[in-house]
């Protein structure tokens, strides 16, 4: 038995390969002997996991090839949409990893916080269960066969967010019927064809070829799902995690569709919330973001947000009013006009232009992104694997999706809309945003596109003409949609009375994904933003109209005016006339004197 670099093995160095070791069994009858993993157990001591049979050999004697062949490795994945130049994997989110071998489930693993640790499910006691906990230690590498029994291994290898029911791992092959924990118990075999578990395996699994193990992975291509790593391959947030790259072991590189899906949308909900701060710094002298910003920047924000209001923006959507009379829109064109006086790009500059549309599209491609990821059918796989949950577990569903749509039912660019110069811009990023028609093709309401594939899987099925009827047909094992007879079969296992604490837990649990999951694809955001653009129309008009006001009273006043002076100048020409009249009162009296 060949063992590369693990713990277990026993002193006994193979002089041709520094990397290989010998176990060397003292007084140990010869003959074929059954060989297994022991993987210690919390719960049960330790896990046997089969690794086939080997004959001895005396102590002195070289084998010309080793029958039985094992490899440690650790697993990673790849981050999405990161440049070449990017170093950009990762270790594995938390969730399960199935391994089969040769056509059945060899192992199933628990990946710890960090990927950074793999604890086994005892299957001699836990198998034909939909719930397994995994009771085996925490270990730093998986151990993979390359051969058993002199014979190349078919390993092929899952990962999923959530742990398989028993129902999965029998459409994927089950136990093997000749594995040794079918011993143990009642044996759990898989009674499904076995072209269709193959399909499934095909479809479902990721092959892992091993081959490269004999030389040490040295000649491996750099694009092999399993190869050597480096920690500087890691991304900058992972270089901490302890893969023991140092000591040779290679890396399983598993795709994680969901996780791509949720790094998208997550993404774009974090550019969103940058553009937020930044918005609420520049705008808001008493925000904690304002606080560690310059006062002469802030003043000049304040500044050019002031001149946005009164040159730009808010004279532009008063322009754009069809109530718009010619003495107002006179007005407003001498506003326009007064733009030449200031420099566009020191406001833009003051309004951090460039960074925030930078964030705004790049948070619009990631949504894009978001949207053409969830129509993918890897991605529809991987949701299954909620789908077949035979417990509350189905609920999580609703989790999953509302956290990759969170915040997509108001658009990215409704942060910065006050501070566009160009309306016309802030209409572009709305165009652009499929937030919206995303989340009403999830619910299948959008008035022109199709609804989303995975609609179907959200939303039960029910009888237009009575939508309270309940379905009370058998439920399939395997049926892919969330049913109103499996949601029915679900509660009818939690108490009534609510005198059972985990029942009561489960009811509150599947209530409160169900409600959280309604609030992300309420169209509320964007009902609010037509409402906030409506009551700006009217207010553009009602500017127009106070315009108006202001012009009416500034004729009046000017007719007042007009109307005082020549009531000055008849006053002045009476002073004068009565002047006249005196002086020749005057003269006519001194005549006659």
């Amino acid at each position: 038995m060949t063992v590369q670099q693990v713990s277990i093995a026993a002193p006994g160095s193979n002089p041709d390969d520094p990397q290989q070791r010998e176990l060397i069994v003292e007084q140990l009858p010869s003959g074929s002997k059954r060989l297994s993993l022991m993987l210690r157990d919390e719960h049960y001591g330790y896990n046997k996991v089969p690794v086939g049979v080997s004959d001895t050999l005396p102590a002195n004697e070289q084998a010309a090839s080793w029958p039985t062949y094992l490899v440690p490795v650790t697993f990673l994945r790849q981050l999405p949409d990161l440049p070449e130049e990017v170093a950009s994997l990762a270790p594995l989110r938390e969730g399960w990893l199935y391994i089969y071998v040769n056509g059945y489930l060899w192992r199933e693993i628990q990946v710890g916080a960090q990927g950074e640790q793999f604890r086994d499910v005892q299957l001699t006691y836990t198998k034909g269960q939909n719930e397994r906990r995994a009771t085996g230690l925490p270990e730093p590498t998986v151990i993979l066969p390359l051969r058993i029994d002199g014979t190349a291994c078919d390993v092929r290898i899952a990962y999923s967010d959530e742990q398989w029911s028993w129902t999965r791992i029998n459409q994927l092959g089950g136990m093997n019927p000749d594995d040794p924990r079918q011993r143990h118990g009642e044996a759990k075999v898989s009674e499904l064809d076995a072209a269709f578990c193959e399909a499934q395996r095909n479809a479902w699994l990721n092959c892992v070829d091993l081959s490269h193990a004999e030389d040490n992975f040295v000649s491996t291509p750099e694009d092999a799902t399993v190869r050597l790593i480096n920690p500087e391959q890691l991304n900058e947030s992972s270089r901490h995690y302890n893969t023991r790259f140092d000591k040779g072991n290679a890396s399983v590189i598993l795709p994680d569709w969901l996780g791509d899906a949720r790094y998208y949308a997550e993404s774009s909900r974090e550019l969103a919330d940058m553009l937020n701060s930044t918005v609420a710094a520049l705008s808001d002298y008493h925000s904690d973001q304002s606080a560690e910003m310059d006062l002469n920047t802030l003043a000049d924000a304040r500044l050019a947000m002031l001149l946005n209001q009164q040159l730009f923006a808010g004279v532009d959507a008063q322009l754009a009013s069809p109530n718009l009379d010619d003495d107002t829109r006179e007005v407003l064109e001498e506003r326009v006009e007064l733009r030449e006086l200031v420099s566009i790009e020191d406001i833009e500059k003051a309004l951090e232009k460039d960074g925030c549309f930078s964030m705004i599209e790049d948070a619009l491609a990631y949504r894009i992104s978001t949207e053409e990821h969830l129509a993918k059918p890897e991605v529809h796989a991987a949701i299954a694997d909620y789908l077949i949950q035979p417990t509350s577990k189905i609920c999580s569903l609703y989790d999953l999706v509302g956290s990759m749509i969170e915040g997509f039912n108001a658009p990215v660019a409704l942060a910065y809309k006050d501070l566009y110069l160009n309306t016309e811009d802030y209409q572009r990023h709305c165009d652009q945003d499929i937030g919206i028609d995303l989340v009403k093709r999830l619910k299948g309401v959008h008035e022109t596109q199709e609804p989303h594939p995975l609609c179907s899987y959200l939303f039960p099925e029910y009888d237009e003409e009575n939508p309270l009827k309940v379905d009370e047909r058998d439920i399939q094992d395997d049926e892919l949609r969330i049913d109103p007879a499996k949601l029915k079969a679900l509660f009818d296992d939690v108490d009534e009375e609510g005198n059972d604490r985990n029942d009561a837990q489960i009811a509150r649990y599947m209530s409160h994904s169900i409600n959280a999951f309604a609030e992300r694809i309420s169209d509320t955001a964007f009902e609010q933003v037509e409402k906030i653009q409506q009551v700006e129309q009217d207010q553009g008009e009602i500017g127009n109209e106070r315009l108006k006001e202001v012009k009416k009273r500034d004729s009046l006043t000017e007719r007042k005016q007009a109307e005082q002076r020549h009531l000055n100048d008849l006053s002045r020409k009476q002073a004068r006339l009565n002047y006249e009249k005196e002086k020749y009162l005057a003269r006519i009296f001194h005549q006659t004197a």
